[in-house]
């Protein structure tokens, strides 16, 4: 044993001097990097049988094997979408033919509706008293304009005629008339003139308490005195105009 230690005493400084002749390692030299392995066992299949094993996976002996793994699934790209389409843009009203009973005709802005929406129900006012009582003087020294050019063929001033139909038939009570039962009014400048058109149900009330009454489209032309709108033509949408006035809308 001392004989072996003195060997090393004598061996070192040599081994020494050889590792610093060669001197530091390269820097640019990577490192090898080693990875673990399992070396698996090589076992025949006639082995395995013998010995009532069940048969090993197949390998070169003495090279790693690997236990192989099931790979992720890839993300798949989102489907392509086409961009949607444009919005259909709002349809027009077509513009209605001139002998259209509404032809020209507008919803008023609030300070025109304010200005002629009391001469249309001092109309219906004076209107109303007259179908009830049957009696039209009161109707007529209030519009003495529509005493001319009554045409019930036409419906224009044609009030003397229906107020003597609802007085042989009925006798009036109480009634009703609401201008815009239907739809708003409209309106349409002439010049000095206006026109306006109700779509009205006018009702009465019977002495039994029954009610008779009816749905009226009814053109008044308006004009202005002393500073006051006045009936002074009237007009009601007929059977005739009415369907004709069908195939405006």
């Amino acid at each position: 044993m001392g004989r072996y230690k003195r060997l090393v005493r004598l061996a070192a400084p040599l081994l020494i001097g050889m590792l610093m002749a060669c001197g530091p390692s390269q820097p640019n030299t990577p490192t090898p990097i080693l990875t673990a392995v399992t070396i698996a066992p090589t076992i025949s299949a006639q082995t395995a049988s013998s010995r009532g094993m069940p048969s090993p996976r197949v390998s070169t002996p003495g090279t790693a094997t690997r236990t192989p793994t099931t790979p992720l699934p890839l993300a798949s790209a989102p489907a392509r979408t086409s961009p949607a389409s444009p919005a259909a843009p709002f349809a027009l009203a077509p513009t209605q033919p001139a002998s259209c009973f509404a032809a020209g005709f507008s919803a008023p802005d609030p300070q025109t509706f304010t200005e002629l929406m009391p001469a249309v129900l001092e109309y219906l006012y004076y209107r109303k008293r007259a179908v009830i009582s049957g009696e039209t003087r009161e109707f007529l020294d209030r519009y003495p304009a529509l005493r001319e050019g009554a045409d019930a063929a036409s419906g224009v001033n044609d009030e003397v005629r229906m107020i003597a139909i609802f007085k042989q038939a009925f006798t009036l009570i109480d009634g009703d008339i609401d201008p815009e039962h239907y739809e708003r009014m409209k309106v349409r400048r002439n010049g000095a003139s206006v026109e306006v058109i109700i779509h009205m149900l006018e009702i009465y009330l019977r002495q039994d308490f029954s009610i008779t009454g009816s749905e009226l489209r009814l053109k008044l032309s308006l004009q202005q005195a002393a500073g006051t709108w006045t009936v002074v033509r009237t007009d009601a949408l007929n059977d005739a105009e009415l369907a004709h006035e069908r195939q405006c809308h």
